[in-house]
């Protein structure tokens, strides 16, 4: 593949530390974006050789928790499920450093309801006041008290909401949430893990809930089959720090595939999440769902898997931010209807407040924010293809919905629609555009199903709002992005938002996340693998996209066709003896 750059170009995004390049390059300003170079497992997922259990089928739930807890009780190991077919319900991953692992998706099948509980704990609520340090980028805050505070736990900090981007439209407040980790306390002065990527000096901030949580403990190699049982999800992930789902295929729940609340740092790669019994919006793949009651999500990463007939596929929710989407395969969305409409396979809000999250490097139809419940924000939306098309029923649509409520995102290298959607306008302004909406761009509209400027959704914007809300396209940051419209790169001043400088070359980021070619990625596919700086690829018509992995597995798996799930014959992932992580010494500098 060849790439528009300058030798000197490419050495600086391959060594210079991350900050210097982001500072030199990106179109980005620093307040519109975070440090998504600390999401996952750190230092990645571990490969775990210590076996503490192995179990052939037949085995029961019961046998399978009994031995998890011992394992864990002893420091760690895994617990070795052989092929087989296991009917179970309510496997229970609650012990530290855990792995449950078996022979290998489709060899070793996990078949029943409500399947596997990654995580346990609770949350308790705190009220302890930030009194000092929170600043956006730092990793420290001073409290009032310590009391109840200790080293290794997890925490939930939230403030009042910042009136100018969180708005719900069925109430509540301080939707401004970050989880975090307690990694030092000196007198009143608490070290956190992360950065935090909202600005705790203001808003009343406070620690809201501490956890009891379950740490490091991964599910890998196995497949959870929902698709003769009752109502239910294959998984719910809660109370969870740094743990993990690998090689792993969920098929056919009656609900979601994956419900997740309460975590932190978790990640999900390599797997294959696909179909379910019923499709309408209580099914889907993974809901990043948060909760106020139960606690937010942060600093999660999805990567290199793949989701076909979901709806959606990924949705975050309650607050579930600065997450790290990257390099997954959509292959097509599905609803109730037979000729299932394009739809939200990419979602990075259903309910408030979801900000800083980062989709990167992916392949899918539609990417959105859906405004029905209230707000999100400083999304970063960069060298994803999206195509506008629905490859399970040859339908199109917008390829980009940001509807109401949706502010100050950042498009950014995208290649956007498909020779397959034929656009017929860069932005849709008509009202009741029904099922001929094929503009790229689709902003400031109310609902989720339909294209009416009429809000049909019960749930009405506080104050009022006339449609189409111009604050999502004002905020709206774009540049660089090749779309099928115009059948070129806009490189463009008028769509950078008021106040932010004009980028003085057209030169981009390789990638938000990796400094570095990944490690992850094999020899002869391309990096980066999307935008308009990439020529010769095979993967869209005007060459600007690369196969990626997921995809690649996708076809050689023939998976479309009924083909066989597994992970280890289509790519190698990385573990903590080779860290996907960029170096160190990564981080922002805020000018």
């Amino acid at each position: 593949m060849k790439h528009i750059c300058s030798l000197a170009t490419f050495v600086a995004l391959a060594s210079t530390p991350f900050a210097t390049v982001m500072s030199a390059s990106d179109p980005v300003p620093l307040a519109r974006r975070t440090d998504w170079t600390s999401t996952g497992v750190p230092g990645g997922i571990p490969m775990r050789t210590n076996i503490c259990a192995t179990f052939n089928a037949g085995a029961t739930a019961s046998q399978v928790n009994s031995a998890i807890v011992s394992c864990g009780g002893a420091g760690g190991g895994v617990v070795k499920l052989n092929a087989g077919t296991y009917n179970v319900t309510g496997i229970q991953v609650y012990a530290n450093n855990v792995t449950l692992r078996g022979d290998g998706a489709g060899r070793t099948v996990l078949r029943g309801g409500n399947i596997v509980n990654l995580g346990n704990g609770y949350n308790s609520s705190s009220g302890i006041t930030i009194t000092g340090g929170g600043a956006r980028d730092s990793r420290s805050i001073v409290v009032s008290s310590t009391a109840g505070l200790q080293l290794n736990q997890m925490v939930e900090l939230d403030r009042d909401d910042d009136p100018s981007i969180v708005v719900s439209t069925t109430g509540g407040s301080r939707y401004m949430r970050q989880v975090n980790l307690i990694t030092a306390i000196s007198g009143s002065t608490v070290t956190l893990k992360n950065p935090l990527f909202i600005d705790f000096t203001a808003g009343n901030p406070r620690i809201r809930y501490t956890f009891v949580h379950t740490r490091l403990s991964g599910i890998e190699d196995l497949t959870l089959d929902h698709s003769s049982a009752g109502p239910g999800n294959n998984l719910t992930w809660q109370y969870c720090y740094a743990c993990w789902l690998k090689g792993v295929e969920s098929y056919k729940p009656a609900g979601y595939h994956m419900v997740i609340l309460g975590t932190l740092n978790l990640e999900v790669r390599d797997s294959f999440v696909h179909d379910a019994q019923t499709f309408g919006s209580n099914n889907g793949g993974l809901a990043v769902y948060g909760s106020g009651p139960y606690g937010s999500n942060s600093s999660g990463k999805i990567e290199n898997n793949i989701f076909d007939r979901l709806f959606p596929a990924v949705e975050m929710q309650n607050s579930s931010s600065g997450f790290y989407i990257g390099y997954n395969y959509f292959n097509g969305s599905q609803s109730q209807a037979t000729n299932a409409p394009v739809s939200w396979t990419m979602e990075d809000n259903h309910g408030p407040h979801d900000m800083m999250n980062l989709w990167e490097g992916n392949i899918g139809e539609m990417f959105g924010s859906d405004g029905y419940f209230g707000g999100s924000s400083h999304g970063t939306v960069a060298r994803n293809y999206i195509t506008g098309y629905n490859p399970n029923s040859g339908t199109k649509d917008n390829p980009v919905r940001l509807n109401r409520l949706s502010y100050y995102y950042n498009f950014v290298g995208n290649v956007l629609g498909s020779s397959s959607m034929s656009p017929t306008k860069y932005a849709e302004s008509r009202d009741n555009c029904g099922g001929s909406c094929t503009a790229i761009f689709r902003l400031g509209w109310p609902n989720i199903g339909n294209a009416s400027l009429t809000d049909v959704t019960g749930n009405s914007v506080p104050g009022g709002m006339t449609y189409p809300d111009a604050k999502v396209a004002s905020t709206l940051l774009r540049w660089g992005n090749y779309d099928y419209y115009n059948k070129s790169a806009q490189w463009n001043a008028a769509e950078m938002p008021t106040g932010t400088a004009t980028p003085a070359d057209n030169s981009l980021l390789a990638s938000y996340v990796y400094s570095a070619r990944p490690n992850w990625l094999p020899v002869g596919i391309s990096w980066p693998a999307i935008g308009p700086d990439v020529t010769g690829g095979t993967g869209d018509s005007a060459g600007h996209v690369s196969k990626i992995p997921a995809l690649l597995c996708w076809e050689k798996q023939s998976l479309g066709t009924g083909g066989s799930f597994e992970a280890s014959g289509c790519y190698t992932s990385p573990s903590a003896t080779t860290p996907p992580l960029p170096a160190t010494n990564l981080r922002i500098i805020r000018n």
